[in-house]
């Protein structure tokens, strides 16, 4: 009875210790991958890479919740917050926290798929004013267009277009984008607009001419960053931008245009 009893109690021990060693591991992984998807949050706010993915006001939330997440991972480490399961979720959330650190992946291209919504376009712009130096009368002079250009976008022409043509065909415009080519080897130049982050953008689009290019080449790679300056051709079902220089840039800051742009 005695070896029985011993036995039974060793047994008990080392079911004891497997026990601790499999909670010590639960908890070790799970404070670990916590450490780390809250510290890529940080680095990715702190960095300005957040701007990929977010409006400059989440950049704050973005700290703060990383701060708080990083945190619970080290109390999981120390054992004062103990797992209840293994942390089969937090790895697929921990491979993209490593994604997003390691691969660094940009902001929306023009392969997202996205098209130009144009109610949501004639909504949001209300108000339009053209600023006097940057009437250069039609057909202008490349240089002159480029030294007085206002910078816009696309919602701002559609509307300008509906409701200033007769004064905005004078107009010397500079714009920034991606550079696209569809099927037909028409050339446009393409924005992202977002509300809030990339999950909710609207691809804004405005067709381009190309055959009265002064400065530049005319073709680029699909997605690449571009700066252009030019004049509206005049045309109010079909207007496109008669460019009259272009040239490519890295990426700008804010990859993104808001309701602020407007």
């Amino acid at each position: 009875m005695t070896d029985l009893h011993e036995h039974d109690h060793a047994h008990d021990h080392a079911h004891d210790d497997g026990g601790s060693r499999a909670a010590f591991v639960r908890r070790s992984l799970t404070g670990a991958l916590l450490t780390a998807i809250g510290g890529s949050m940080m680095v990715v706010a702190l960095t300005g890479d957040s701007s990929f993915y977010v409006r400059e006001f989440m950049d704050l939330p973005l700290i703060v919740t990383g701060g708080l997440v990083v945190l619970l991972g080290v109390a999981a480490i120390a054992g004062v917050v103990v797992p209840a399961h293994a942390p089969r979720s937090l790895v697929l959330v921990g491979v993209a926290a490593i994604v997003i650190l390691v691969v660094r992946p940009g902001p929306l291209s023009v392969d997202a798929g996205l098209r130009y919504d144009v109610v949501s376009g004639e909504r949001v712009q209300a108000s339009f004013e053209i600023p006097p130096e940057s009437l250069v009368g039609v057909d202008a002079d490349p240089a002159e267009i480029r030294a007085r250009a206002v910078e816009l976008h696309a919602a701002q022409i559609h509307f300008a277009v509906d409701q200033l043509p007769d004064q905005f065909q004078e107009v010397a415009i500079r714009m920034v984008g991606q550079f696209d080519v569809d099927e037909d080897g028409d050339a446009s130049l393409v924005r992202f607009r977002i509300m809030c982050c990339a999950a909710d953008a609207v691809r804004l689009t405005t067709p381009l001419g190309l055959d009265r290019v002064a400065e530049g080449p005319t073709t680029f790679e699909r997605g690449t960053w571009v700066e252009l300056w030019g004049q509206w051709d005049g045309d109010v079902e079909d207007p496109l931008i008669e460019v009259s220089a272009i040239r490519e840039i890295t990426a700008p800051e804010r990859p993104y245009l808001t309701l602020g742009d407007l």
